[in-house]
């Protein structure tokens, strides 16, 4: 995932979200990538090892933000909770 800049590249290396500085100008060119945090520090899986090209994290434009996805109940089955007319809420009540 790049930062919004462009200038910014995050990807996940052994379960550990990395961070790398690039340029683009006048060629391309990386300085060295650096550890930011590991997914079991946080009590999560950083990519998906059912599929390579599924990351469960994304960055946040200015890079120093950070969303998860998080199996909170493993033991429990997913569900979807889905609510209709939910616009009334905000109607002003008679």
């Amino acid at each position: 995932r790049w930062n919004g800049r462009g200038d910014e590249l995050f990807f996940v290396e052994q379960n550990t979200l990395m961070a790398v500085s690039v340029s683009t100008v006048p060629t391309f060119a990386r300085r060295t990538a650096s550890p930011l945090f590991s997914g079991d520090q946080i009590g999560v899986q950083l990519f998906d090892i059912t599929s390579p090209w599924y990351a469960t994290y994304d960055v946040s434009s200015d890079g120093q933000h950070f969303v998860m996805v998080r199996d909170v109940d493993a033991d429990r089955p997913p569900t979807i909770t889905v609510v209709q007319n939910w616009i009334k809420q905000f109607e002003p009540t008679p």
